[in-house]
């Protein structure tokens, strides 16, 4: 499953200075997201929305493909509340201001392993 997401994501970086992979979600407050057009272009990214706030099904699937223009995004990073440096606001603040880039929904299973919860679902969707 997925070796056909990461060919489709690869193709479309061809076209475009950033690609995200995207899962739809009833609610991607637990991740990030992603609000795109009728042609795939994101135009906001926004990373941990509070519940029920997003008008977005889409959610960041965490793959994806950035050109060296995302540089200056990330240097200018602060840690977050959890003393990290996010790689998604860094995406979130290229596409704010003007980096083309675009979505490339997921076929098949996706998987967020972040909870136990998640973890077993995954692993028994792949029989590991």
């Amino acid at each position: 499953v997925a070796a056909p997401n990461y060919s489709r994501v690869r193709r479309n970086a061809r076209e475009s200075e950033a690609v995200l992979a995207v899962n739809e979600v009833e609610d991607p407050s637990a991740g990030g997201a992603v609000y795109v057009d009728g042609d795939w272009r994101v135009s906001r990214v926004v990373e941990k929305p509070p519940a029920g706030t997003s008008s977005t099904r889409w959610n960041n699937a965490g793959l994806m493909v950035l050109s060296p223009e995302i540089w200056p995004f990330i240097d200018r990073l602060e840690p977050s509340a959890r003393g990290e440096y996010e790689l998604p606001q860094a995406v979130a603040g290229a596409v704010a201001g003007g980096m083309e880039t675009r979505a490339v929904p997921i076929q098949g299973p996706w998987f967020d392993i972040g909870t136990p919860e998640s973890l077993a679902a995954a692993r028994a969707c792949f029989g590991a």
